[in-house]
């Protein structure tokens, strides 16, 4: 509902509004650079961690736009609304990285961003750093802001030794672990995009796919075949879907992202619909004949088919 627009905001549909111009919100987490998905886990520990109560949550985030100005971008629209709202934040807002941006001392951060944004408390990892050149972090931040609002340190999330970070998780993406990946967001890592026309290869050998040019720039898991979900019209199928060029069919000089969805026939080119990676499967490979692809499809499908996931 409108209410409820009004309150988060999301990647890449944006609605600029000055800095001058801030938000009533009180409470500030972040900032930190970037789009790729962070981990939330700990914004009920937040919550509960706050000084002052009845904060409103704001998860700032400095993003590589062209735009030079210094302006909060105010974002509407994908699925990272849904996320946000649900772990509890307020708002979602998007600093454009200009040069204006990046050449901002500390204090400058401080004085143009955080104070202009009516911050109470701001919530930071323990190594998080601000300002030209990084030059300011949470010392900096306790010692010559104390007068304007508290500084809450968020402790790090380790898994065997390793901070689990959003570097992290790219990595493991990339490695195809998107398992992991799903257990750290706990949720399928998901994709958006438009179907488009492809070369109609698949329906030769009865396997069919919908063809994705992504909507947004998203971090894709590493080439092969995946255990999927893909949602049209709301409505969730089982899918598996393929990363690459496909080697065996017409080898392509690009990768590309196509699906296969189980129990559908419908006309969807030009519809916007979403994938959630579930599993991955394996690597993909050039079959010696169209009749050994086809075989392993069977394999492929028979096994999502009675997953239980």
């Amino acid at each position: 509902d409108e209410a409820k627009s009004n309150r988060l905001y999301s990647a890449f549909e944006v609605e600029k509004r000055s800095i001058a111009e801030p938000p009533t919100s009180k409470v500030i987490k972040g900032p930190r650079e970037g789009f790729v998905e962070d981990i939330y886990t700990n914004i009920g520990l937040i919550r509960k961690r706050l000084k002052t109560p009845n904060l409103q949550l704001i998860d700032l985030v400095v993003g590589r736009q062209t735009n030079t100005n210094l302006s909060v971008v105010y974002l509407k629209g994908i699925a990272r609304e849904d996320i946000l709202e649900k772990l509890g934040v307020d708002y979602f807002l998007v600093l454009n990285f200009s040069k204006e941006v990046m050449q901002l001392s500390p204090q400058e951060f401080v004085e143009k961003i955080l104070r202009k944004l009516n911050v109470k408390e701001v919530i930071i990892g323990h190594d998080y750093t601000f300002g030209y050149k990084k030059s300011g972090n949470k010392d900096y931040l306790i010692y010559y802001n104390h007068r304007f609002f508290d500084v809450c340190l968020v402790p790090d999330i380790i898994r065997n030794g390793k901070k689990i970070s959003t570097t992290y998780l790219l990595e493991e993406l990339s490695n195809g672990n998107i398992s992991l990946v799903n257990e750290f967001l706990t949720r399928n890592y998901k994709v958006k995009g438009r179907v488009v026309k492809g070369l109609n290869n698949g329906k030769t050998i009865s396997y069919p796919t919908a063809n994705i040019e992504l909507s947004d720039p998203y971090a894709l898991p590493k080439n092969g075949v995946y255990f999927t979900y893909t949602i049209v019209d709301g409505i969730r199928y089982k899918s598996m879907t393929n990363i690459g060029n496909h080697p065996t069919i017409s080898p392509l000089s690009e990768n590309i992202i196509e699906t296969h969805i189980f129990d559908f026939s419908g006309d969807i080119y030009d519809k916007e619909i979403e994938i959630e990676f579930v599993e991955f499967l394996r690597e993909e490979k050039k079959f010696s004949s169209l009749e050994e692809l086809k075989e392993q499809l069977k394999k492929d499908e028979s096994y999502i088919r009675t997953s239980k996931i």
